[in-house]
């Protein structure tokens, strides 16, 4: 018992002397620890590489606008239009994985309801920038009479 609170007694006054020493800058252990801080994650932001939704029709995503695309940039993600036989599609099997897993990503990434917000931002989109070709929901002007040459 005598040896323990010796042993306790001489661990609280090496940690009130170590408390009191000033830190030696020009150590070589302090040297490597602020190296160590530098070369943290900050200092290396981790790289995102991007996701991609493969579609094989245009219909609804508003395929080629800028302010769609950057709508899907900023929830993570590109429509990418590829139709069977093309280059770079492989199987119907991998493009279902492929968008399986982006989708599921987007669910925890950003909402359940990602696809709604989207949905609401590229109307938006469609609205701003007046692009209303190949949409079935857009009402066509009924006061416009045919011209004849």
């Amino acid at each position: 018992m005598l040896t323990t609170a010796f042993y306790l007694g001489s661990l609280c006054t090496a940690a009130a002397q170590s408390k009191e020493r000033p830190i030696d800058k020009d150590s070589p252990s302090w040297v490597l620890k602020q190296k160590k801080k530098n070369e943290a994650k900050k200092d290396f932001p981790r790289q995102e590489y991007p996701r991609y939704i493969i579609i094989t029709e245009t219909k609804g995503v508003l395929y080629g606008n800028p302010c769609a695309l950057q709508e899907t940039h900023k929830m993570g993600f590109e429509y990418v239009l590829l139709k069977e036989g093309q280059p770079g599609y492989e199987t119907m099997w991998k493009k279902m994985t492929n968008n399986f897993f982006v989708k599921t990503g987007l669910v925890f990434r950003k909402s359940p309801f990602w696809k709604l917000i989207l949905k609401h931002r590229i109307e938006d989109c469609r609205v701003n920038t007046g692009d209303f070709i190949g949409d079935a929901s857009a009402t066509e002007p009924e006061d416009i009479a045919p011209i004849s040459f």
